[in-house]
C-alpha cells in the first residue's frame, strides 16, 4: 500500500483519492467540505462496481484501513462488501446520465 493509515481521516483520504483517480479528478482539487462536492464528477455503474471491488480487496489486505473504516477487527467478506456498498452510496459520484436512444 505504501501509506500507513493511523486514523479515520487518513483512511477516508486514501479511499477518496482512489475515487478521484477513477474519474480523472485530483483529490487536492476538490473541496470535500463543500456541499454537493459529489456532483462535480460522474461515474458509470461499471466504474462504481470496479471501485467497490477495489475497496473490498483493500479492506481484506489492509487491517488498519478496515479497522478505521468499520471500527471492527474481524475480516469477513460479507462485512467488506457491505462497507464497500455503503461507502459508494454515501460518498460516491453521481451516475453518468444515459443519452436518449438515437442521440450521440
Amino acid at each position: 500500500m505504501g501509506t500507513k493509515i493511523t486514523n479515520l481521516q487518513e483512511a477516508h483520504i486514501y479511499v477518496l483519492k482512489k475515487m478521484c483517480e477513477m474519474v480523472g479528478a485530483t483529490y487536492e482539487d476538490i473541496d470535500f467540505k463543500e456541499d454537493g462536492w459529489w456532483n462535480k464528477y460522474e461515474w458509470s455503474q461499471e466504474q462504481e462496481l470496479e471501485f467497490k471491488k477495489w475497496l473490498v480487496e483493500k479492506l481484506k489486505a489492509n487491517t488498519p484501513l478496515r479497522r478505521h473504516l468499520t471500527g471492527l477487527s474481524y475480516n469477513s467478506k460479507k462485512l467488506r462488501e457491505s462497507v464497500a456498498v455503503e461507502y459508494a452510496s454515501f460518498y460516491g459520484w453521481k451516475y453518468i446520465k444515459d443519452l436518449p436512444v438515437g442521440k450521440v
